[in-house]
């Protein structure tokens, strides 16, 4: 029993620690539309031989690359940009479950063998939607967009998923995500599902966005003999102006709000969402620990490895373990408290309050991940928080 635990353990580290990537192939909107057009094949070594907007001569598709812990914590950020409910945020299932369903061994992002047929139902469609989410946040992310929202709308009314805006808050993006795993011997029909996020698209009010896209990923299994790549497809159409009546920091507000929920504060993420004044905010006590020269107020809220592991798999006395630490720079912390203090003063961020995003291969003791709004997912040992000074903050 113990040894199996151990193995389970180590699979699992070593999904969050391995290096990934995706290739990127961009389609041109009328293209996709068009209803005879064709877009295949997509080759490894150029983009589409068949799109207006492939060149001629061999030039490989541009990559998105990542890490576990980057995947994860874009996952779980799309997840509480949702507002899915309390104890759904608070869960890390797709971190400690779903995640080892991935192989990371090829470089290119694969699906274990077997995962495309065994998903093959609606839970399958659900989590490959849910993967599909974090990828199109990182990929914005990589085009330099910080903030993100759900995109507001009625329950069962059509629209895209997410509103992104840069630091600047004068670049706003709509996002429509999709997802889907990808059977061996299987086409999968890429046009139709970037036509139907062009659908969505049209049916929204731009909200002051001056940019959209559609954003396909499409995952194969380790084993797939197919020309074609795992890979992501996205087409980025244009976008009318529009006026624009919703609050100018909108975006802002929504996606501190979900990283809030991520930290399990979430009476501070709903009265930041809703504009909600308290007399008295209440005092939060967070572990302070400083990454890279930035003090990051952090609450753990998950066991990464059993308690009685360290991260050689060798038994330890308890405070040898990890744990899962979401959090949030100190100095971002105080800006929302003053949000919360006055909601009718906008919640403004500016690029000296953001740190620079960095990747999982840190010197110790932190392993994870942290995006452009200074937002931090990773593991700490225990007696690294332990040790950590703690500071309270009025939310």
């Amino acid at each position: 029993m113990i040894l199996q635990l151990m193995e389970t353990q180590r699979r699992i580290f070593r999904a969050f620690t391995a290096q990934a990537s995706l290739p990127l192939y961009e389609l041109e909107r009328t293209h996709v539309q068009k209803k005879h057009s064709r877009i295949r094949p997509f080759l490894r070594q150029r983009g589409f031989t068949k799109d207006p907007l492939c060149p001629q001569a061999n030039v490989k598709p541009d990559e998105l690359n990542f890490d576990g812990w980057r995947l994860a914590h874009a996952v779980k950020k799309a997840e509480c940009l949702r507002q899915m409910p309390f104890e759904f945020i608070q869960r890390l299932g797709f971190i400690l479950e779903h995640l080892p369903t991935l192989d990371w061994r090829r470089g290119n992002l694969r699906l274990q063998p077997g995962v495309a047929r065994a998903y093959a139902d609606f839970a399958g469609s659900s989590l490959a939607g849910r993967i599909g989410q974090g990828i199109a946040l990182l990929f914005m992310e990589a085009r330099e967009y910080a903030f993100a929202a759900h995109y507001p709308r009625a329950a069962g009314t059509p629209g895209p998923d997410f509103i992104f805006e840069k630091i600047d808050r004068e670049d706003r993006a709509l996002v429509e995500a999709k997802g889907a795993f990808v059977a061996p011997d299987v086409q999968p029909n890429i046009k139709s599902t970037l036509a139907d996020g062009l659908h969505q698209l049209s049916l929204a009010d731009p909200l002051g966005s001056k940019k959209s896209y559609v954003v396909g990923s499409f995952l194969r299994e380790n084993g797939d003999q197919a020309e074609e790549l795992s890979l992501v497809a996205f087409v980025d159409p244009d976008l009318f102006s529009s006026s624009d009546e919703s609050p100018r920091d909108l975006v802002v507000r929504h996606n501190y709000a979900a990283w809030l929920d991520a930290m399990h504060l979430h009476y501070a993420a709903s009265d930041l969402r809703t504009r909600t004044h308290r007399d008295h905010p209440e005092p939060v006590r967070l572990h302070v620990v400083n990454l890279n020269g930035t003090a990051f107020g952090v609450v753990p809220i998950d066991a990464f490895l059993p308690y009685w592991f360290d991260e050689s798999f060798q038994l330890w006395p308890s405070t040898n373990g990890r744990l899962v630490v979401a959090g949030l720079p100190m100095r971002i912390l105080a800006r929302i408290g003053s949000a919360l203090a006055s909601p009718s003063s906008a919640l403004t961020i500016d690029e000296v309050s953001l740190i620079s995003p960095f990747g999982p291969y840190l010197e110790s003791p932190f392993k994870g991940s942290v995006l452009r709004d200074g937002s931090l997912l990773g593991s700490l040992p225990a007696r690294v928080l332990v040790e950590a000074p703690l500071e309270e903050i009025r939310l």
